[in-house]
């Protein structure tokens, strides 16, 4: 039986994929250049679309525009997971985390142009 880790806040999810994805990341760079039906990017994608809302949605109250948010730090995440992974993860993985983190709250706390 898959048991989850204790989770102490909503970001400890993403440092243990993290540090999983580097302790693994020669089969999962292979993994996630993979394209076409049922791809493990595919995958990933639905299975981290539920978290990245949990962890937004603080950040974001506009509930008729979360979907839009939740695809793009998706999409963000996947694309600098893919990008570190490919560039031989030489940043730690807490590290790459912390960054990650720091990213998507600078990104929701900018001054907005409306």
């Amino acid at each position: 039986t898959l048991q989850l880790p204790d989770l102490t806040d909503d970001w400890q999810l993403l440092y243990n994929v993290c540090s999983y994805f580097h302790k693994e990341r020669v089969f999962y760079r292979n993994a996630l250049e993979i394209r076409g039906q049922n791809c493990f990017q595919d995958y990933f994608i639905e299975t981290i679309q539920p978290f990245i809302l949990i962890l937004i949605s603080d950040m974001y109250t506009e509930g008729e525009h979360l979907d839009f948010y939740v695809t793009f730090y998706t999409d963000a995440f996947l694309t600098a997971l893919i990008r570190w992974l490919n560039e031989g993860a030489s940043i730690p993985p807490d590290q790459f985390a912390m960054l990650l983190k720091n990213a998507m709250r600078g990104l929701s706390h900018s001054p907005s142009d409306s």
